[in-house]
């Protein structure tokens, strides 16, 4: 699929990615699970995604040595929160390699974003590096060895926003001829009365069923959702699959 990068129904991708039109900034997502069975968000970690349900301190921690503030891996990762009046916050922590590292921050209640920040020789984490609770479990963002990046499709709108998606790519793939695949965008929000739902009640938005290809579309009606809401995608397969997701669009301060 090509699409326009000048505009869509009028809108102009590119004025906005030079910012050039002030109070709205480029959004971009993506999520991946590589063992799709039964209904699971996509995410590196697989299954089911759960924020937490208060704010809280947590901790970081690889499974390499490598990922130390000397080492040939990631030597920081940056974590980019919310509090729980949605206040976008950010917090980088050095790594210890295979020792726990607990966050300054104490009021931590969605990860949106979880990236390495710096880097040794290797150029990238060595291991796999986890943002948990500080009693190890449950992971709540999970970086995998080589990607600097979270790959984790849940996000949270911050406040004084609002997320417009503009456009979807679904992917899906298995050892199995012809396995059938279905994902769902699903969102803490009911667009019908413009309400924002509590953490956990999801209504569908985007669905679609894949038969091991990738889809990709423009949203000719973008999709609005407000400050405080929970959005991820999520998918469900014939036999078990490997499943990827990127959503794009822009924030828009309101």
């Amino acid at each position: 699929m090509q699409r326009s990068s000048q505009s869509h129904l009028g809108f102009n991708y590119d004025a906005i990615a030079s910012g050039q039109i002030p109070g709205k900034t480029v959004w971009s997502k993506v999520g991946y699970n590589s063992n799709v069975l039964d209904l699971s968000d996509l995410w590196t970690y697989g299954n089911g995604y759960t924020p937490p349900s208060a704010a809280m301190g947590m901790e970081v921690v690889s499974d390499s040595a490598d990922d130390d503030s000397a080492g040939d891996g990631a030597r920081t990762v940056k974590i980019y929160y919310l509090t729980d009046a949605f206040v976008e916050k950010t917090e980088t922590v050095t790594m210890d390699g295979t020792n726990v590292v607990a966050t300054s921050a104490v009021d931590i209640y969605r990860i949106n974003n979880f990236v390495v920040a710096s880097v040794g020789v290797d150029g990238c984490n060595a291991g796999t590096i986890h943002l948990r609770h500080l009693t190890n479990t449950p992971i709540y963002s999970e970086i995998e060895p080589t990607y600097n990046k979270a790959r984790c499709i849940f996000y949270t709108v911050p406040i004084s926003k609002v997320l417009n998606i503009t456009s979807i790519t679904f992917g899906s793939t298995s050892h199995v001829e012809n396995t059938t695949v279905k994902f769902m965008t699903r969102a803490t929000f009911d667009n019908l009365s413009g309400t924002v739902l509590s953490s956990g009640f999801i209504m569908p938005y985007h669905e679609l069923t894949t038969l091991d290809m990738s889809f990709a579309k423009d949203l000719e009606l973008f999709t609005r959702f407000p400050t405080g809401v929970d959005l991820k995608v999520s998918a469900v397969s014939d036999t078990y699959a490997s499943c990827s997701v990127a959503l794009r669009g822009y924030l828009e301060n309101v």
